[in-house]
């Protein structure tokens, strides 16, 4: 556990003054760039005489702690607005929630809480955001301060109300419309008649989570598989749309007939189950007029291509 180190009584004269040329007499246009790339009032508070006993072992530290706390600003600023321009409003409305205070922190970090290849870490304390350094590490690559390998699981483990994590609510903003909503579009021009897109997302991701954590699970727990989440769900309807045209749906009244009879609720929905009955990776199954897209855990996402192509057989 890292000892934490009072804070300074007071600062020399010529360290006060790159303090405040540097980092106190700009904060006010920090805030404002914060705030206007987030869409919400946000402030920077930076505490120099808390953190100035870390700086004393590294001279330009030092001697220039205001530029040091410049150059975190400017990472924060590089790091956010790559996640805006990734994703959007919704990357901006769920950092908003959850770090709900709009405050950014500097504070030293225990070394579990360091991303090693940066130099720098993130923690979620009482809805702030803090920038974390290592205690002999202050002003070490603060253009990495929240930086996506340590923002992304701080944000992901923070606690909140809604029943998927941040990296699946974040995932599904970006990657799931682009390939459901044609998807949805092939089936409707094929059918006939509006067809329901039922992603199950909130039991279908809570069944993955519960299995990422299970020692020698077959979905390795990183953040990359939830980010992915919402692609892989909507992979399972883009390749039923497919699977359908192929077979002919869209240009035989016969299939067309038959499909609109046994899935008359005209919903088709993705769900796990414990074991599949036909096929080996993926099947299609009805059940009270519910077309469903079926995997098992160990077979999530894997050869979403082959599903459907006998659903000839359930008509």
């Amino acid at each position: 556990m890292v000892t934490r180190l009072p804070p300074a009584a007071k600062l020399s004269l010529a360290v006060r003054k790159n303090v405040r040329e540097d980092y106190e007499n700009k904060k006010e246009s920090f805030d404002k760039e914060l705030s206007d790339l987030l869409g919400a009032p946000w402030t920077f508070d930076f505490d120099p005489l808390a953190i100035y006993p870390y700086a004393e072992s590294q001279h330009f530290c030092k001697e220039q702690p205001g530029t040091v706390l410049k150059l975190y600003v400017e990472g924060v600023m590089t790091s956010l607005k790559w996640l805006v321009e990734a994703y959007g409003e919704a990357g901006k409305k769920e950092l908003n929630e959850i770090a709900h205070a709009h405050t950014i922190q500097l504070d030293v970090g225990e070394p579990e809480q360091i991303v090693r290849s940066t130099d720098s870490g993130t923690a979620v304390v009482d809805g702030k955001l803090v920038i974390l350094f290592k205690a002999d590490g202050f002003g070490s690559n603060p253009h990495w301060a929240l930086g996506e390998a340590s923002l992304f699981p701080a944000v992901n483990a923070a606690p909140g109300s809604q029943p998927m994590t941040f990296l699946a609510r974040l995932g599904i903003s970006k990657n799931y419309a682009e390939k459901a909503d044609p998807a949805k579009k092939k089936f409707k021009d094929m059918l006939q008649k509006d067809i329901t897109l039922d992603p199950n997302f909130e039991e279908v991701f809570a069944k993955l989570l519960e299995e990422s954590k299970r020692p020698g699970n077959s979905i390795v727990d990183t953040p990359e598989w939830q980010l992915q989440f919402g692609r892989y769900v909507a992979n399972y309807f883009d390749a039923m749309a497919y699977q359908m045209e192929c077979l002919g749906f869209g240009t035989d009244e016969m299939l067309r007939e038959g499909f609109n009879e046994g899935v008359e609720s005209g919903v088709i929905k993705v769900r796990i189950v414990d074991a599949l009955k036909r096929q080996r990776d993926c099947e299609v199954e009805i059940e009270d007029g519910v077309l469903y897209l079926q995997t098992t855990l160990e077979k999530w996402g894997w050869n979403p291509n082959n599903i459907g192509y006998n659903i000839g057989d359930l008509l």
